[in-house]
């Protein structure tokens, strides 16, 4: 008999059993097994010793505080709100501080009167600032929000404007004139490292001065009394410390007697914190912060230096010997230095231009231009904000070409700009 016949055979009588309800057989025997046993004690019931209404009152439940509660979901709500803008502004590019690198913005560069951007060396050129004022000489703030640049006018050929934009060309403002400080000439003005405030050397009343003006029109200019070197030519442009638009590193010439030393001007305070003495076998030129603002490196005839912003460490870079130091790269690693092979006097051709690291680490990279070459090589370097890049500038009698450079490989290729004046190039978030 297989199993499903089994079961055919069983399962009706089943349902035949379980739907007649009857009585089961020991239903009997239960009763009078539950009949026989004593019943549970009166005392086990709470109602026969404790008040009924007791028993049964609902304990006692604090109301809900509805008011504070929607008081605390508020400010719970305003908390998450604050949390989720502080991590989307986490979240969101910030240009570095206004040193060190950064991303390559524009390449801001002036012809024919206007001021014009392009988005890499010698690429296409749109307008910045256009208009029938001379405009020249333009620079962006350390954090790539500002354009600043020289103007003058068809009415007042002789008289310099400095004016500050926003980066896009837009909101123009005169800042300062000449005329305003009374100044007959001065050097270039550059950017604090905040952006608030310029910095120049002006001739006033005879003497070379060093100014800071902000960049608020309506704000007090301060001119400092620090003697400087007699002769333009000898002045050395003031630099702001990258980390502190308070301090800034000047040569001076406390005596009249052409010794010139290095110092730290406390713009607040006016303090001045002495790096290197002045003396009469030492010539200090080419002065630079390294990007941290921790130390300085200088020129000492044709010796390159370094020394800590407090005057301590002096000491000499032995893989360094050169006519000029350019601007060192923006991780503070390498500098660019022209060295001159030979003496030919008025051909600029014989110089050379190498990237050497600091630390003497690295091996140097000679630029392909100078001596030998097809392309002289630039007068001045500037670097690229990621330091990827250098544009240099090479000045005729008659006219200016422009190089830009590999410091990796030391390729050099001459850019289709010409007579363009000194390139910026703006700092933006990577």
């Amino acid at each position: 008999m297989t199993e499903q016949t089994r079961l055919d055979r069983v399962l009706p009588g089943l349902f035949d059993e379980l739907a007649g309800a009857r009585t089961p057989d020991y239903l009997e025997a239960a009763i009078e097994r539950a009949s026989s046993r004593n019943q549970r004690p009166a005392w086990t019931y709470p109602g026969s010793w404790l008040p009924m209404q007791i028993t049964t009152h609902a304990a006692p439940v604090a109301r809900m505080p509805w008011r504070q509660l929607a008081s605390l979901a508020l400010i719970i709500g305003v908390l998450v709100a604050l949390a989720a803008v502080a991590y989307v502004g986490s979240q969101q590019k910030r240009l570095p501080a206004p040193f060190g690198p950064a991303a390559n913005g524009m390449v801001a560069i002036a012809q024919a009167g206007d001021i014009f951007a392009a988005d890499r060396p010698g690429g296409d050129l749109r307008p910045l600032v256009a208009g029938p004022e001379d405009d020249y000489v333009p620079m962006f703030s350390p954090d790539g929000t500002k354009l600043a640049f020289m103007r003058s006018t068809d009415a007042q050929r002789d008289q310099s404007y400095l004016m500050v934009a926003d980066a896009d060309g837009t909101d123009i403002v005169q800042v300062a004139t000449e005329a305003s400080l009374g100044a007959e000439s001065r050097s270039a003005w550059t950017f604090a490292p905040d952006g608030r405030s310029f910095m120049a050397v002006a001739q006033i009343g005879g003497e070379k001065r060093v100014v800071i003006r902000p960049v608020d029109p309506a704000a007090a200019v301060t001119v400092l009394d620090i003697r400087l070197p007699g002769g333009w030519q000898e002045i050395e442009d003031p630099r702001f410390r990258p980390t502190n638009p308070h301090e800034i590193l000047v040569v001076a010439e406390p005596e009249a007697d052409g010794r010139r030393g290095l110092y730290v001007y406390d713009l607040v305070t006016g303090g001045v914190r002495t790096v290197v003495d002045p003396a009469l076998e030492r010539y200090v030129g080419d002065p630079t912060w390294f990007p941290d603002g921790q130390h300085i490196m200088y020129r000492e005839g044709f010796d390159t230096r370094v020394v800590a912003a407090d005057g301590s460490g002096d000491h000499a870079l032995d893989t360094l010997k050169m006519d000029r130091i350019s601007p060192l790269s923006n991780d503070g690693a390498r500098v660019v230095v022209d060295v001159a092979e030979v003496d030919l006097p008025g051909d600029d051709s014989h110089q050379k231009s190498v990237v050497v690291p600091i630390d003497g680490e690295g091996e140097p990279v000679e630029l392909a231009c100078g001596l030998g070459m097809k392309m002289e090589c630039a007068w001045s370097w500037i670097w690229s904000p990621d330091d990827s890049s250098l544009i240099g500038t090479v000045p005729h009698e008659t006219s200016t070409t422009y190089l830009q450079a590999d410091p990796d490989t030391g390729q050099v290729t001459e850019l289709d700009w010409v007579d363009v004046g000194d390139p910026a190039w703006q700092r933006v978030a990577p």
